[in-house]
């Protein structure tokens, strides 16, 4: 699931995307939802053992997910100056939940598990709990 018009953060900044859309989602399954009483358009709670601080969402539950897993769009609530539309405040910036890495160790890991770095995707286990 991604914003089929936001790719790799190249629109972030964009008014009239940010029209459409002005904050991210955590999007989870229904029945996920629903185990810890979190219904559509309720927030949430998202924390990474060990990493930043737990991040408040607003859910959109979707069947389209898998129940053990959540996803949420990037590109929003950028700290970078340079921003003027998806700066801090208009939605929640995800990377407060990756761990930090060097640049050598992030490539190792890379090389690892996506030797021809086709995705550079990175998951990261979190936990949700409603707000």
């Amino acid at each position: 699931n991604h914003l089929p018009w936001n790719r790799m953060n190249r629109n972030s900044n964009d008014p009239a995307l940010r029209e459409l859309q002005p904050e991210n989602f955590l999007h989870m399954h229904p029945d996920a939802a629903k185990k810890i009483g979190i219904k559509d358009n309720d927030y949430a709670w998202v924390e990474a053992k060990g990493i930043g601080k737990p991040l408040k969402m607003r859910v959109r539950t979707t069947k389209g997910i898998r129940p053990d897993c959540v996803m949420t769009e990037h590109g929003f609530g950028q700290w970078s100056k340079g921003y003027s539309v998806a700066n801090k405040g208009k939605g929640t910036y995800d990377g407060d939940l990756t761990p930090e890495r060097k640049t050598k160790e992030s490539l190792e890991l890379f090389k690892k598990y996506d030797p021809v770095q086709s995705a550079r995707q990175l998951d990261v286990c979190v936990k949700v709990t409603k707000a």
